[in-house]
């Protein structure tokens, strides 16, 4: 099978969501009337998933009555990505958050054939243009010294108000459901450096379960005008998996556990405007997508707006 011709389109999930679109992650606010913004766009893909062992999995069974001693098939996923990301500083100590992920997906799922050269037949297709959610939040420095201690909360509306996944009327992924998050970010400045986490409940409506995830990232600014960065997300249920649910590549994911990595590098092409890239990806996992996301953005750090 060619899988150079398989593309599968699909909602990112929390793949770019749970990284940072800002140049530093952490609980550092931003200065009072200051606006820092961010345009984005990425590319995702997985040929794979994990089950509910952690196993790779990378062909599912039909055994419909079209193939009565059933007939495996390919899936892949991929997707385009672009949105906005903003902070506003209200005051010194609590800033606005605004984050606005929308992009075209899709789904292709191919036979397999004895042919590694050859595709099989196209057993379906399916796409979706919508945005993600749209995010608003704020964060509020509670403490600070040589670090800074924030609390934050982003709350989650989805595009759409069909209550339910599984009855959604779209044949492919769903129309999300409410979301409200909260939870702890800590920063950490060294000299030419900093280290910074996040520690963050997601309480999802409808039937998604809650989410917890931690982030943890290095990042470096010794060459003038640039700084690179390493990080590692983890993305834990909080709730049990049944044991006797198959993985659904045509909608949405009610609950999923991972653990990704990544890494980016940004240049400053002024002195208030920057270019950055990075790409992401998930190691160990159950019930999600292995998936791989590449980004692409353009900021800028605006002070005195207002």
């Amino acid at each position: 099978m060619n899988y150079s011709k398989i593309r599968l389109y699909i909602l990112p999930l929390v793949v770019i969501l749970i990284c940072s679109h800002s140049l530093f992650a952490g609980g550092w606010t931003q200065p009072k009337n200051q606006l820092f913004a961010k345009a984005y766009i990425g590319t995702m893909l997985a040929s794979s998933y994990k089950d509910l062992a952690g196993d790779n999995i990378f062909y599912k069974r039909d055994t419909s009555a079209l193939y009565l001693n059933g007939r495996d098939y390919a899936m892949e996923l991929s997707g385009i990505l672009g949105g906005v990301y903003a902070e506003y500083g209200l005051t010194d100590d609590v800033t606005l958050l605004l984050d606005i992920p929308a992009g075209r997906f899709a789904l292709h799922e191919v036979y397999s054939t004895d042919d590694i050269t050859v595709d099989g037949d196209t057993k379906a297709d399916f796409n979706i243009t919508q945005a993600v959610y749209y995010g608003i939040g704020t964060r509020w420095k509670i403490n600070t010294g040589k670090g800074v201690t924030s609390l934050s909360m982003m709350v989650k509306i989805p595009p759409g108000f069909h209550n339910g996944v599984a009855s959604d009327p779209h044949p492919f992924l769903s129309d999300g459901a409410f979301q409200i998050g909260g939870g702890l970010e800590f920063g950490y400045p060294f000299k030419e450096s900093w280290l910074a986490s996040s520690l963050l409940y997601n309480h999802r409506f409808e039937d998604l379960s809650d989410e917890l995830s931690v982030h943890v990232e290095l990042g470096a600014k010794n060459i003038p005008s640039t700084l690179i960065k390493i990080y590692m997300d983890i993305l834990q249920s909080m709730s049990s998996f049944p044991t006797n649910e198959e993985f659904n590549p045509r909608r949405t994911i009610l609950q999923e556990s991972y653990v990704a990595a990544g890494a980016s590098f940004g240049i400053y092409v002024s002195e208030n405007w920057f270019l950055d890239m990075g790409y992401s990806a998930r190691f160990v996992g159950k019930n999600t997508w292995n998936i791989g996301t590449f980004t692409l953005g353009v900021g800028a750090t605006l002070p005195e707006v207002f």
